[in-house]
């Protein structure tokens, strides 16, 4: 499927904003209202994208966009010579699509969250990609767009802005078309405003039988008029009308530790809109070494830590519960069990108004004796925010929990906020103080392996040292192992790893920066026995590392097997020394699998999971308010 942007057309809606402007070129919040459109496609998978604009504006977007590489894919751009529609940009489009099936979406359309879109999208190529699928969406006022006129399961017909509407569904700017559309705009007759309007084309299809329709539950603007651009940049920035005052959050978790669920809430709350929202940080575990303590120095008095020493510290419970009903938190977010016990029966005592539980894990170790506090928490908590397809199974079913209490918001990282394109004097400088070998001509001698988590069993480093002994005799070019990161099997596995003579070849160095793992790293793998979705693995892929995994929940919502990666069982050392290999032989496939893992890693940003944590607060606190 390819994917065709249409931000052609005058915006005279927008005018006096559009005399001297394309109107997909005004900003939304922090960047330009075309990038909306272009980023769900990117988000939902595809990889070759068109703009059809005015030709005066065309190298406008050129600038913008460049050559899509950036984003992970590529772009082109066309001119539509004519102001004759949706349908006359499609003509422009023919030759681009090249007899593939298309999404079409309009560059004036924002949708806040890419997920549903990615499922109806597999659903249609489930479908064989054939007919159409229309995106359709309840609103207030839909005499403003096309209208659906549903029958069961079928649109019976489509009406363009009509006085009366039949329904209150409106036609969003999101369209899926096998590559009969180009037919069909072939033989189309201009309306009485003399374009060709795709509200044709849609009924077209529904004459064959042919046209499916997804109901979005999610945000949606249509940015045309001065309305919805003002609404959409509130909801960009996290806002709602109104001169509220600022929303304050309180973000929780044991200690900051070198892991995903604390790099998480870190990024959180630096790139959190501070216009909208009054974030806050505690921790309730002593820091440990290594942490990310100085990374949330600068909150100041926004960071209160305490220093529990169990769950049965009713003493420092007492001063929690003081603390939630001094400063009056209009929402809390907790993550990781010990935290998310404590915190959220500190929360519900202090009467804080929204409650959240941050599930990042398949596996959060509330077993046993456990369970039943942790059920019984359920009750008092106002939504579950699952951060992959099978954590969000996993805490529905362990919990028992009933439809609509738990959200699924993808892990985020920060893609602005990090260089992965180090200078080559840089990369060789960090390779060699790992003790990498280099070729005279400067170019590295050795392909590096590298992990980095923390060093417990869920991490399944044991394995991997196993399969890098298998993987030692079986290929000719030398290999290193570098296992990033601290834990309490560090003892075991470099024991491990002398008993099999390879301590010269692998290296335990502890925590390091992420632009040093990025540096040194020629391959990465994950050998995880179970996951929720490793932030590191983003990382590593936005750096453009080819990829071996374990087939465990999160992992394979990242990895496609053989396109940007591969994935392998758990706890089987002779697959992943296999998969190690095929990579080792090949650059090309390395290659290859690094492109693609930029393109991929484009859904996961922090500020689209900014973006849907905002979405679910503000509705989350109408209905506290109600």
């Amino acid at each position: 499927m390819r994917g065709i942007v249409l931000a052609g057309g005058k915006g005279t809606r927008l005018s006096p904003l559009t005399i001297s402007v394309n109107k997909h070129l005004l900003p939304v919040y922090d960047q330009p209202l075309i990038n909306w459109p272009v980023m769900t496609l990117v988000r939902i998978g595809i990889s070759e994208i068109l703009i059809v604009s005015n030709e005066d504006d065309i190298p406008r977007y050129q600038r913008l966009f460049g050559d899509g590489s950036a984003l992970g894919v590529s772009m082109s751009y066309a001119a539509q010579p004519e102001a004759d529609g949706i349908g006359g940009a499609l003509k422009v489009a023919h030759d681009f699509a090249a007899q593939e099936s298309v999404a079409v979406i309009l560059g004036d359309n924002i949708f806040i969250d890419a997920s549903e879109i990615r499922d109806a999208l597999s659903e249609f190529r489930a479908g064989g990609e054939s007919g159409a699928a229309v995106f359709l969406k309840q609103v207030p006022d839909p005499q403003r767009f096309g209208v659906a006129k549903i029958h069961g399961d079928r649109v019976v017909s489509i009406e363009e802005k009509p006085k009366v509407p039949p329904s209150d569904l409106a036609v969003t700017g999101l369209y899926f078309f096998d590559r009969d559309v180009f037919s069909i705009v072939g033989s189309q007759v201009p309306s009485a405003r003399g374009e060709l309007e795709i509200t044709d084309v849609n009924n077209a299809y529904i004459a064959r039988g042919a046209l499916r329709f997804h109901t979005l539950k999610t945000e949606w603007i249509d940015a045309g008029t001065h309305e919805s651009l003002f609404k959409a940049n509130l909801v960009a920035a996290g806002m709602d009308y109104g001169a509220n005052k600022k929303i304050k959050i309180l973000f929780g978790i044991n200690k900051l530790s070198v892991g995903g669920a604390e790099h998480l809430i870190l990024h959180q709350m630096a790139r959190i809109n501070r216009d909208r929202y009054d974030p806050y940080l505690v921790t309730l575990l002593p820091s440990g070494a290594p942490n990310l303590d100085s990374e949330a120095a600068y909150l100041g008095d926004h960071w209160k830590r305490f220093s529990f020493i169990g769950l049965a510290d009713i003493v420092s419970l007492w001063k929690l519960y003081r603390y939630l009903r001094r400063e009056r938190f209009d929402v809390v977010i907790s993550s990781l069990f010990f935290t998310c016990t404590l915190l959220r029966l500190a929360a519900y005592l202090a009467r804080v108004p929204v409650i959240f539980s941050n599930e990042v894990n398949v596996d959060d170790g509330s077993k046993g004796r456990h369970v039943w506090a942790e059920r019984i928490l359920a009750r008092v908590t106002t939504m579950f925010i699952a951060n992959s397809k099978e954590v969000y199974a996993s805490v529905s079913r362990r919990l028992r929990l009933p439809q609509g209490k738990v959200a699924l918001i993808y892990s985020g990282i920060d893609l602005k906020g990090h260089d992965y394109s180090l200078g080559t004097d840089k990369i060789q400088a960090l390779r060699a103080k790992h003790g990498c070998a280099l070729r005279e001509t400067g170019e590295i001698g050795e392909i590096v392996i590298a992990t980095a988590g923390s060093l417990t069993e869920q991490k399944g480093q044991r394995y991997l040292i196993d399969a890098f002994a298998r993987l030692r005799t079986q290929v000719s070019v030398p290999v290193r192992l570098i296992i990033f990161g601290e834990g309490g099997l560090r003892s075991e596995l470099s024991s491990q790893a002398k008993a099999a003579g390879l301590e010269s070849s692998i290296e335990l160095p502890g925590v390091a920066p992420l632009e040093e793992i990025i540096a040194v790293t020629d391959i990465f793998t994950l050998p995880s026995l179970w996951e929720g979705m490793s932030l590191m693995l983003l990382e590593a892929m936005a750096g453009k590392k080819p990829i071996v995994a374990t087939d465990v929940s999160g992992s394979r919502e990242l990895i496609e097997d053989n396109e940007n990666g591969f994935l392998v069982p758990p706890k089987d050392p002779e697959a992943l020394a296999q998969k190690l290999r095929i990579l080792i032989q090949d650059p090309d496939l390395r290659e290859r699998f690094g492109r693609a893992s930029v393109k991929e890693v484009q859904k996961f940003s922090v500020e689209s999971n900014l973006n849907n944590l905002y979405a679910l607060i503000n509705e989350s606190m109408r209905r506290a308010a109600r």
